[in-house]
């Protein structure tokens, strides 16, 4: 091709249904452990210190 055309790809292991629930799925490449330190180590660097 000869120009290109922007992509943005998604990964999600969690889903809402039509129920108003949520769906979760198989982690198959292994992102929710980064993803899930990455939020700890955010809620900790904004929690109040003593």
């Amino acid at each position: 091709m000869p120009q290109k055309i922007p992509v943005y790809v998604a990964y999600f292991t969690a889903w809402p249904n039509k129920d108003g629930g949520v769906d979760y799925f198989d982690d198959v490449y292994g992102r929710d452990d980064s993803t899930r330190k990455a939020f700890k180590a955010t809620s900790d660097a904004r929690a109040p210190r003593a």
